[in-house]
């Protein structure tokens, strides 16, 4: 099992930010390589609404499975993905916990929890997965960060 975190506070409400957890189109513009991401559940966001999430792995699109396991508007989505572009599928916990600083200032609070599955080969690779996957959170959040700091701001998805 691998586990990482990272924090980063935003220039923008909590409100505000959650919506980059929440809306598909949203999540496209800051989570660089998720193609598409849809609901496969109906109704709005709570514990239990599942999705598919199509993620470019280098010259690959894979489709993750996808559930909310903790869902508290505007404070706290976890989910939990189940895909990858190997034989056999690793399950991802994405934690965001959000708390309010101060007008327009909210810190979210980052923690991913990856199980590999069995392998000698995963398990030589864990710590460059590791690696690979805070680097990857860092750009995600630096581009968070410039979109709420720049509202209405556009931007070309993949």
């Amino acid at each position: 099992m691998s586990q990482f975190q990272h924090s980063h506070e935003f220039p923008t409400s909590a409100a505000n930010l959650f919506t980059y957890l929440d809306d598909s189109e949203k999540i496209r513009q800051w989570m660089i390589g998720v193609v598409e991401d849809r609901p496969t559940s109906e109704g709005p966001t709570r514990v239990g609404s599942t999705f598919e999430c199509d993620i470019k792995e280098g010259r690959k699109v894979v489709t993750y499975q996808g559930e909310v396991m903790k869902f508290e508007q505007d404070k706290h989505m976890n989910v939990k993905l189940i895909g990858g572009c190997g034989k056999k599928p690793m399950t991802m916990y994405a934690d965001y916990v959000l708390t309010e600083l101060g007008p327009n200032r909210t810190r979210m609070d980052y923690t991913c929890t990856c199980q590999l599955p069995p392998g000698i080969l995963y398990t030589l690779m864990s710590p460059l997965f590791k690696f690979m996957g805070k680097s990857m959170i860092k750009k995600f959040f630096r581009k968070l960060h410039e979109l709420v700091e720049t509202p209405g701001k556009q931007t070309a998805t993949a």
